[in-house]
């Protein structure tokens, strides 16, 4: 979890008034997308072990004392931000559970100077988590008891986020997901498909019985896809 730059300046403003008392601020959604009763909270755990994890490196601090906006900060200040370590009180919704816009999904107390540093990562992993978790439940309503399954890895913007929107969907009640790492590391159950150039290797023999040598159970499925990559299906 990287701090933003501007927060880091007001951390230095505070911490040079003594202001060094502790803030409280809540996380939550301020309206919902057109047609989104409810919510589903997820990325809770993700986020608070960034938040154990969270450091500011020895180069960024190096950086940080030739920018203009620092030249006038003392040194106790980078002293203090180079052992910064999360010391304040979390309390969060579990997992999975069903949230309203305006109410809380986690409240952070911390020392002012640094409560500020932890928001964007919590922001980051938090709202993420939750859109896919409820699009995977408003799916999985929709699906009326048909499995719906991720198959959103390809989509996604690198392989920790496709891990985290994988988890995220299995909060929202998705069957199964293609993500190996999700599926190795979560449990949830592995799926996928038999593509085009499979039949396409195989061209001089039925493509059923290439499908068939697989040691793996491949769902057959009409495929309606969405911006999420979470996918409706209906077994054939």
């Amino acid at each position: 979890m990287v701090p933003e730059y501007f927060q880091l300046v007001q951390a230095a403003v505070y911490h040079a008034d003594g202001l060094w008392g502790d803030a409280t601020f809540d996380l939550y959604v301020k309206q919902a997308p057109p047609g989104w009763g409810f919510l589903v909270a997820a990325g809770i755990e993700p986020a608070i072990d960034a938040l154990l994890q969270t450091r500011v490196e020895p180069t960024t601090l190096q950086w940080l004392r030739r920018q203009p906006h620092f030249a006038r900060v003392g040194p106790v200040f980078f002293d203090e931000l180079a052992e910064l370590r999360f010391d304040g009180e979390v309390w969060a919704v579990p997992e999975g559970t069903i949230v309203f816009p305006g109410e809380p999904i986690l409240r952070l107390t911390a020392p002012l100077p640094w409560a500020g540093l932890y928001e964007a990562g919590l922001i980051q992993i938090i709202s993420q988590a939750t859109g896919v978790a409820t699009r995977a439940a408003r799916l999985s309503v929709a699906a009326r008891g048909r499995p719906v399954l991720d198959f959103g890895s390809r989509r996604t913007a690198g392989p920790g986020a496709a891990w985290h929107a994988a988890r995220a969907a299995w909060v929202g009640g998705i069957a199964g997901t293609t993500n190996t790492r999700a599926a190795a590391s979560l449990g949830i159950p592995v799926v996928g498909v038999a593509f085009i150039w499979m039949a396409h290797a195989f061209f001089d023999i039925p493509f059923w019985l290439a499908v068939l040598a697989i040691p793996l159970v491949f769902v057959f499925t009409l495929i309606a896809a969405n911006s999420t990559g979470l996918t409706a299906i209906t077994p054939t």
